[in-house]
């Protein structure tokens, strides 16, 4: 007579055991292969943003603005002044960022032609339009909202190279700044011109499409950041390092950072884009004529 034979219970728990590696295994692979996916999109995110900065240039004989500040700050530090036409104040308002400027050039022409430049970015539809090219597809804060004047203003993942702190005004991108490629002098292959951050938790610093910032009101940290930059003066610059998903206190703001793993991607001013690594010394990349070469 036939004895039918069934799994003992050490067998049942080497089968699920090796069940469980192999599913941990093929996740751990789905998810590498997800990175790798999301890296390549935002890779290929700065890099058209670096052909319209060219395009633009093409254009105009210069780099769009850091962001525009026709009115400064009188109990701050001062930027430099607007050059022509940026500094025509009948034609142009304030807090317009270098992302603006791009949009013709990123197949957003419609979203460009709805833009009312004499007022303000958040008082009208165009930061309420979502610019899948502004959001690293890896960044969970891409895409994020916050509401304005019963508005949705949307947040993204990237920020203008300001310099090295948003007090030297030595970046592509610093406030008041329009910058023709010959007086890149430290060469563009060695200047940073965007940079990965991603939007604070609840998306109150980070709008796409223009933002006042932080003090002294020059766009710092909502569309222009430095790779040094410090809230005052006189206090500690901040470094290049990984930031955390929720924030409250708003510390990972002043410093370039990115959800992937290791690092964050950065723009060069020759259209150029490479991965970082954290703990990277980024003063030497960030002034476009300060004699730093790396």
């Amino acid at each position: 007579m036939k004895t039918r034979r069934g799994f003992t219970l050490i067998e049942l728990l080497v089968v699920i055991a090796i069940v469980g590696i192999l599913v941990g295994l093929l996740l751990a692979s789905v998810q590498r292969v997800r990175e790798a996916a999301g890296r390549v999109q935002c890779r290929n995110n700065l890099k058209q943003m670096g052909l319209a900065a060219h395009h633009f240039h093409n254009d105009f004989g210069r780099f769009p603005p850091g962001v525009i500040r026709n009115t400064p700050n009188l109990t701050g530090p001062r930027p430099p002044t607007l050059p022509a036409p940026f500094n025509d104040t009948t034609r142009f308002g304030e807090y317009w960022p270098w992302s603006v400027f791009l949009l013709p050039y990123l197949e957003q022409q419609a979203v460009y032609d709805r833009v009312n430049w004499l007022d303000r970015p958040w008082n009208q539809d165009v930061g309420a339009t979502l610019v899948g090219m502004f959001i690293c597809p890896w960044d969970p804060h891409g895409g994020l909202t916050y509401q304005l004047g019963g508005r949705q203003i949307y947040a993204g993942s990237y920020e203008g190279v300001s310099g090295t702190d948003q007090f030297a005004y030595d970046g592509v991108f610093a406030a008041n700044r329009a910058l023709p490629i010959d007086q890149v002098t430290d060469g563009t292959s060695n200047t940073l011109m965007v940079g990965e951050r991603p939007a604070s938790y609840n998306a109150w610093y980070g709008w796409w499409a223009g933002g006042m910032g932080e003090w002294p009101y020059y766009g710092t940290a909502d569309t222009i950041l430095g790779v040094s930059d410090r809230s005052l003066p006189n206090s500690e610059p901040q470094t290049f390092r990984p930031g955390l998903t929720s924030d409250p206190t708003y510390s990972d703001v002043w410093h370039c950072w990115s959800f992937h793993a290791g690092g964050a991607h950065f723009l060069f001013a020759d259209g150029s884009v490479r991965f970082l690594t954290y703990g990277t010394d980024l003063r030497p990349m960030a002034t476009y004529a300060a004699g730093d070469v790396y």
